[in-house]
């Protein structure tokens, strides 16, 4: 049987951590028992192409949204054949900025990058979860609520910034 996390050494400016890392089929099931809970709208794991990121997003939801909503997302990192969650972020559909680049530089602070160049093994994995709050309404709630739930996912899971 498969463990439900790893511990994985993080470097950033010449400190390192350990962190714990949780694969993604854990953190699927812990999401899905909130949304049979009645805490979250949808939850759903999307598989996305090399292109038409933010279309496959918009059409594989599970759930009636708009280009406005707002969504909390989860991208992973695969090693030796598995993957675990790394960084927690929010979003709107319109624009999902949902985006599995690279270093760009030396002054690129974010540290999932680091961690994923720090070794070959390394790789972002080529799905995501998709977490859709509930909103009575649409506009600033909206964006707070992802924002609220971006944090609880980053605590939860011990995910990373975007």
């Amino acid at each position: 049987m498969r463990r439900n996390s790893e511990f994985f050494t993080v470097n950033y400016q010449g400190i390192d951590l350990e962190f714990e890392f949780y694969n993604i089929d854990y953190i699927f099931n812990q999401l899905t028992k909130f949304k049979e809970a009645g805490k979250f709208q949808s939850v759903d794991k999307i598989k996305l192409p090399n292109r038409g990121k933010a279309r496959v997003i918009r059409e594989t939801c599970s759930e009636k949204i708009t280009e406005n909503d707002s969504f909390t997302y989860i991208k992973f990192f695969t090693c030796n054949g598995v993957s675990y969650g790394l960084v927690g972020g929010k979003t709107n559909y319109r624009y999902p900025d949902v985006s599995f680049d690279l270093l760009s530089g030396k002054n690129d602070n974010r540290i999932a990058r680091h961690f994923l160049n720090s070794n070959e093994k390394y790789s972002w994995a080529d799905e995501i979860i998709v977490i859709n709050h509930k909103c009575p309404e649409q506009g600033e709630n909206d964006r707070l609520q992802a924002i609220f739930v971006e944090k609880y996912v980053q605590r939860m899971f011990n995910l990373l910034d975007s």
